[in-house]
């Protein structure tokens, strides 16, 4: 097989490929007297007409994310809990995020970088972690950093656990103040689940400026967070 252009004439011009047998050459691409170049044939899909990426997504999906068009989504992945009332200190617990899980075996996980206030100095990287087993019974909650500033405390950050009969069990993260002003900012780098990441799962609470809650849920039981442990050591 070969190609061949025309001879430039006053007439529409193109680029040819012969066809099959004693058949006529077929024109591919047609350069008209105004040097408009077009597509002379059918496409497959929307290639002919396409003006969007479809609804692809891009990267884990978190917050879903697609092209569309062009038109940039917004991604929501920074929230901030902090009191300057000063009764605060009445009202010192926020809540920063909860999930409720209705499969059995389930495992699911949400990953935070956290900063105290406004000091870069003072973050940690957080990991909050629910699991089932059988009937959708609570297994294991793990609240645990991959490092952490010794400045933040570690009971400032707790995972409650609520178990629904043989329905559900709902997982919260809550997270302390430890006076005016200081409090917390989140910033979202993870989430997924042991069936496939992607899906925004976690329900994040609001960014507040104000007053949290007296105490945080009390639970079925709760999970103060701790330093991720030496290599080898087991889970809970």
């Amino acid at each position: 097989m070969y190609m061949y252009a025309s001879a430039a004439t006053t007439a529409n011009r193109g680029i040819y490929i012969p066809a099959h047998g004693t058949g006529a050459a077929k024109s591919v691409f047609v350069v008209d007297t105004n040097n408009n170049v077009t597509f002379n044939g059918s496409l497959n899909g929307n290639a002919s007409s396409a003006t969007k990426l479809g609804s692809a997504t891009v990267g884990n999906n978190l917050n879903g994310i697609y092209l569309n068009g062009g038109t940039p989504t917004t991604l929501a992945t920074h929230y901030y809990h902090y009191d300057g009332t000063e009764d605060w200190s009445s009202y010192s617990w926020h809540k920063v995020c909860e999930i409720t899980v209705t499969s059995a075996y389930a495992d699911y996980w949400i990953k935070f970088l956290i900063s105290a206030g406004d000091n870069a100095d003072i973050h940690g990287i957080l990991t909050v972690r629910i699991r089932t087993s059988a009937d959708v019974a609570y297994e294991t909650m793990q609240v645990r950093w991959a490092n952490r500033s010794t400045s933040i405390p570690l009971s400032d950050f707790v995972g409650v656990y609520t178990q629904n009969g043989t329905t559900s069990v709902k997982a919260e993260l809550w997270c302390h103040m430890r006076g005016r002003w200081a409090g917390y900012s989140f910033r979202i780098l993870d989430a997924g689940a042991r069936a496939g990441g992607g899906t925004n799962y976690w329900g994040m609470m609001a960014s507040t400026s104000g007053h949290g809650t007296a105490s945080r849920t009390a639970g079925t039981g709760a999970i103060t967070s701790s330093d991720t442990p030496t290599y080898g050591a087991a889970w809970n």
